[in-house]
């Protein structure tokens, strides 16, 4: 009789850890992870400034059948975070984005490098829900069990590429910023002038550090340059030119030496430039340093 009971108990734990298994392979089954190895590119040159916006390419290995959210995240040197939200369309493997770069307190002259970074940290997949107002909310699908992760893509700081205008201020046109060495030492003013007719089209003397002037949009295509005055200045003084596209993401930048300066002086040309305005209306800037 006890080997009989002993019997029964063998077999009813058998069956009970043969049940856990199953339920636990149903669970497992019924949960399963889609890991998406995602990449993430950069948008308008490697360079940016604290607060600045800076644009990315997001690519996906495969498409949806519903829209997808990924969420962009920067983390900066000191980490200090911000986040971005993409959509993609449903079908599509690729977006851009924008994401405002960590505001930190920066007090340098030269580039700060790989002060950031960027990377793919989330996905959401569902579908746009339209309510009775009229007010449209992405509703995520409750059974999305997708999971991405991406490279990283660096970039690098400067103190400032723009000055602080308002994005309704400059949206459409091109601003220049330019920096220089020891500015308490050195005065320098910024100019532009109309290569063909040698007209001075745009002028900055704030006897400040930073000089900074928003292209007029209404200056007739052509070619352009900047010139420097000396107003105080001695020496071998370092400079850096920013300028950010109309499309408010893109930056070319450019710097060099101004060597034995003195007052009263005018150097040019420090950098050319070419206005084009396409059959579109878009416009659009080639630079160059001669």
């Amino acid at each position: 009789m006890k080997i009989t009971k002993n019997i029964i108990y063998v077999l009813v734990l058998a069956l009970t850890i043969y049940s856990c298994d199953n339920e636990y392979n149903k669970e497992v089954i019924l949960n399963e992870t889609a890991n998406l190895e995602g990449t993430i590119e950069l948008v308008g040159g490697d360079i940016s400034a604290p607060g600045e916006r800076k644009g990315f390419l997001v690519t996906l290995p495969e498409a949806f059948d519903k829209k997808a959210q990924l969420t962009v995240k920067a983390v900066g040197k000191d980490f200090t975070e911000t986040l971005a939200i993409v959509d993609m369309s449903a079908g599509a493997t690729s977006a851009e984005g924008t994401i405002v770069m960590p505001d930190v307190s920066l007090n340098t002259f030269d580039k700060v490098e790989d002060y950031a970074y960027l990377q793919i940290v989330g996905i959401a997949t569902g579908d746009d829900v339209t309510d009775a107002d009229g007010d449209t909310t992405f509703v995520n699908d409750p059974n999305d069990n997708v999971r991405v992760t991406s490279n990283t893509v660096s970039v690098s700081f400067f103190q400032q590429v723009q000055w602080a205008y308002g994005s309704g201020v400059v949206a459409g046109r091109m601003t220049v910023l330019f920096d220089w060495a020891n500015p308490g030492a050195n005065d320098l003013d910024m100019y532009a002038y109309n290569a063909g007719t040698f007209a001075n089209v745009e002028a900055a003397e704030s006897g400040s550090r930073y000089e900074t002037d928003i292209f007029n949009d209404t200056h007739p295509d052509g070619t352009y340059f900047i010139a420097i005055g000396t107003y105080i200045a001695s020496g071998d003084i370092p400079w850096k030119l920013f300028f950010v596209h109309p499309d408010q993401i893109t930056v070319s930048y450019f710097e060099g030496v101004f060597e034995d300066t003195a007052n009263g002086g005018f150097i040019y040309p420090v950098v050319n430039f070419t206005k084009m305005t396409d059959a579109n209306g878009v416009v659009s800037y080639v630079f160059e340093q001669p």
